[in-house]
């Protein structure tokens, strides 16, 4: 089912990736920056900045 729901996104366009958007390391840190947000304490693993950027790195 993963596998099917992947080539539609691929097969309409959608995007999948961060990499299509062309972002900079700049464009990254501005991204993790944003998502930094107060609510990300009520979490019970705590969200790190190093976390975030890892995540969005990966994704490029």
């Amino acid at each position: 089912m993963a596998d099917a729901i992947t080539g539609l996104k691929y097969r309409t366009g959608l995007k999948t990736g961060l990499t299509r958007y062309g972002l900079t390391d700049t464009d990254l840190h501005r991204l993790v920056s944003a998502n930094l947000v107060p609510n990300l304490k009520n979490n019970p693993v705590p969200i790190t900045e190093a976390m975030l950027y890892n995540l969005y790195a990966s994704l490029r």
